[in-house]
């Protein structure tokens, strides 16, 4: 038996995942999974795992784990967190295996749909901008160059766009004179 005992109402960083297993034979692996969705990753990928081994048969153990998200998925967009994600649907997984299947398992990483003991919960999940700033760069100011980069115009980086192939072309056929453009370029 395994259940997500106390869930979670919207998927928050260091936010406490309560789970409840009871084991028939021993050992058995337990393990709680937070699987997100994406635009660019549909079918969703795992965001957070924790293990745990059931070695005491016939006893319910509970465990707590805290929910450590990564930085583009926990805070909103920054100037020093850039690539914040925007998250369709969230759910946490709790599922209990044998270590033979659970070996089998590893390989792609399906834990949960080969579980012989499982729960699964949706959650809700935050818009990035409605997500907390993050703590530990409140109060600091960005660096000269990120003051600088920030107020640079937009520069195309896209060779055809910058005119690589014609700069090519053109040095190539002036020969002597290519130090004189690369300087003034």
């Amino acid at each position: 038996m395994v259940r997500l005992s106390q869930s979670l109402v919207s998927l928050q960083n260091n936010a406490p995942v309560h789970v409840e297993f009871r084991c028939v034979q021993s050992p058995m692996l337990v393990g709680v999974d937070v699987r997100v969705s994406t635009e660019s990753q549909p079918s969703g990928v795992v965001v957070f795992a924790q293990r745990w081994t059931c070695t005491v048969p016939k006893v319910t153990h509970r465990r707590t784990a805290r929910l450590r998200l990564q930085r583009y998925l926990a805070y909103r967009p920054d100037y020093d967190n850039q690539y914040s994600v925007h998250v369709d649907n969230a759910s946490i997984q709790a599922w209990m295996l044998d270590p033979v299947a659970y070996a089998d398992a590893r390989t792609y990483r399906k834990f949960y749909d080969v579980a012989t003991q499982r729960d699964r919960r949706v959650v809700d999940v935050t818009s990035p901008w409605k997500r907390p700033q993050r703590p530990d760069v409140t109060s600091r100011c960005p660096s000269w160059w990120e003051s600088v980069r920030r107020q640079l115009p937009y520069r195309p980086v896209c060779p055809v766009e910058l005119g690589i192939d014609m700069l090519h072309d053109l040095t190539s056929s002036l020969g002597h004179v290519t130090v004189e453009l690369r300087l003034i370029l």
